[in-house]
């Protein structure tokens, strides 16, 4: 019966662990996406940063129209949409790895129950063991114990067979 519980306890062990490995690939993922967005933000805000002392130096180094100004500002407030995007982008980078590295706790958590449940059973079956071989041991020497009473018996008859 307790074999049989301890394969139960295995199987689930093994498959925590496998929903375990798994969250932590996921969880791996999630940091390098959030790596990668993180690295794309700081990227684009350098490269918004060049592009818009540019169209500002080009403006100041000549004569301009009203128009240009309003252009440049234009292309300036695309520039900023566009970091704000990419820090969107990384804020939902850092909720995904967040939730991720949730996931993977929540796992580890189930994992380690799992096979703290399996050592559990494991040493149940190590404890039935032992008391089933102390008992047939003791089984044993009884029998002996009677076999050598039964020939201590017979050896007293065969004496006294002798002796009459």
């Amino acid at each position: 019966m307790i074999g049989q519980l301890l394969r139960i306890k295995s199987f689930r062990e093994k498959k925590a662990e496998t929903e375990m490995l798994k969250s932590r690939n996921q969880l791996g993922r999630a940091q390098q996406e959030e790596a990668e967005a993180e690295q794309a933000l700081d990227a684009y805000r350098e490269h918004a940063d060049r592009e818009e002392r540019r169209l500002y130096r080009e403006l100041c180094s000549r004569v301009v129209r009203l128009s240009q100004i309003t252009g440049v500002q234009q292309e300036v407030a695309c520039l900023r949409q566009g970091e704000l995007a990419h820090a969107d982008a990384l804020v939902a980078a850092t909720r995904a790895h967040q939730d991720a590295s949730e996931r993977f706790n929540q796992s580890l958590d189930g994992y380690q129950r799992a096979s703290s449940a399996r050592q559990k059973f494991e040493e149940l079956l190590r404890l039935e063991s032992e008391r089933e071989d102390s008992a047939h041991e003791k089984k044993e020497e009884a029998e002996l114990e009677e076999l050598n009473g039964h020939l201590r018996d017979r050896a007293d008859h065969e004496e006294i067979d002798h002796v009459e």
